[in-house]
């Protein structure tokens, strides 16, 4: 890897996930991490994407975690606890610079 890619992921993980800037404490799977819930970036797609859904409310939500914190990738589909109240399920994960951008659902009609 580039020293400049090297400094792009220092800086990801060092600012854009700390607490003291960004993202806040939350419970994954009862794992205490650091998380930035970004529900305006996941508007942004959905709006650019023609995304509607008819009859359903569509609690999706997107969220970044460290890699490193997280652990292996999850997988599309697999249902995840948010704050040991929240259930979502995967609906897609992206890995860049070390950091992983879930897009997460939990539809209820």
């Amino acid at each position: 890897m580039s020293a400049f890619k090297d400094l792009i992921k220092a800086d990801a993980e060092k600012i854009f996930l700390s607490c003291n800037d960004f993202a806040e404490k939350h419970l994954i799977d009862g794992i205490e991490m650091d998380v930035l819930i970004d529900n305006n970036e996941l508007m942004q797609r959905q709006t650019l994407l023609n995304i509607h859904k008819d009859g359903l409310y569509a609690g999706q939500i997107l969220i970044y975690i460290k890699a490193s914190q997280y652990g292996k990738k999850p997988t599309i589909g697999k249902l995840l606890v948010l704050d040991k109240k929240f259930f979502y399920r995967v609906i897609d994960c992206i890995e860049e610079d070390g950091i992983f951008a879930i897009t997460l659902d939990s539809n209820m009609s």
